[in-house]
């Protein structure tokens, strides 16, 4: 549905991969940590990626919706 919204908008936008990435990494990250009660050095560990990625990628507030809507 999130698609087919962000398709059916009165701009669609012409970065729809970028944007919707961008949520799900959100998503992920926000339950990974959760799993890692906060530990962002065992959450970087499980995604697989450095603790310094995480942090930056964390600082970037994502407003694009939720892509499961």
């Amino acid at each position: 549905v999130w698609v087919r919204r962000q398709l059916t908008a009165a701009e669609p936008p012409g970065d729809l991969h970028r944007r919707l990435l961008e949520v799900i990494e959100s998503r992920l990250f926000a339950e990974v940590l959760a799993a890692t009660d906060q530990n962002r050095t065992a959450a970087a560990k499980l995604l697989g990626v450095d603790r310094a990625t995480l942090r930056s990628r964390l600082k970037s507030p994502m407003e694009d919706g939720d892509p499961r809507d």
